[in-house]
């Protein structure tokens, strides 16, 4: 089952109990939704929403939690989308794959990832701190299963790479109390370093080889 969007989107694509379906160049204005990222996304990946592809979609000015979602879903990829000036950008589920996607200036969150979930090659974009909230995250390991999660070769700017872009608050990257055994290795972070919150020293975050620009130097 394919998916294609030729125009604007302004009800939710839900898909539940159902696998190997493609959604693929739809285009998603001013969705609307409430707090439960299950039930409130633009495109959404339900209960046993397992094994299905999210490709090449545009998501803009959604007011739900998150305008793509799998958040009960397994085994899915959600692959080369753009979503901007939304809530939060995108919400991965459990054992997938969360690569190549733009998010720009969303609220709270670029990327929320759940438990075995891999990260990579994605550009979170912040152009001006005062578009999102205080407690921005450009990737966020902060769910109550974020655990054995791998975030490489991601690239997560604040304006122009200046520590006076981002404020104390705000996080590149940022792990809570609750992530474990998650690698974080191979990003390029322009604004503030990892923030690892777990302090639980049998469950240690390998964070290793990261790229950071956050003094007051432009950069280059």
């Amino acid at each position: 089952v394919r998916s294609r969007g030729l125009g604007d989107v302004y009800k939710r694509q839900d898909l539940t109990n159902t696998t190997n379906n493609t959604i693929s160049e739809n285009v998603a204005n001013n969705s609307t939704g409430n707090m439960y990222p299950m039930n409130s996304a633009a495109i959404s990946l339900r209960s046993g929403a397992d094994y299905n592809i999210v490709e090449h979609n545009v998501v803009c000015d959604c007011t739900g939690v998150a305008p793509i979602s799998s958040y009960y879903g397994h085994h899915n990829i959600i692959d080369g989308n753009m979503c901007a000036r939304n809530k939060y950008g995108i919400y991965g589920g459990y054992h997938g794959i969360i690569t190549n996607n733009y998010c720009l200036d969303n609220l709270s969150e670029g990327i929320s990832a759940s438990s075995r979930c891999t990260v990579s090659g994605n550009v979170c974009v912040v152009t001006d701190k005062a578009q999102v909230n205080s407690s921005y995250s450009g990737i966020a390991l902060t769910g109550s299963e974020s655990t054995m999660i791998s975030v490489t070769g991601n690239t997560v700017i604040f304006g122009g790479g200046l520590s006076t872009d981002i404020l104390s608050t705000q996080y590149t990257i940022r792990l809570s109390p609750g992530a474990k055994n998650c690698v974080v290795t191979g990003n390029s972070i322009m604004g503030k370093d990892v923030t690892d919150e777990n302090t639980d020293t049998a469950n240690k975050n390998l964070i290793i080889n990261n790229k950071w620009t956050g003094n007051n130097t432009p950069l280059p």
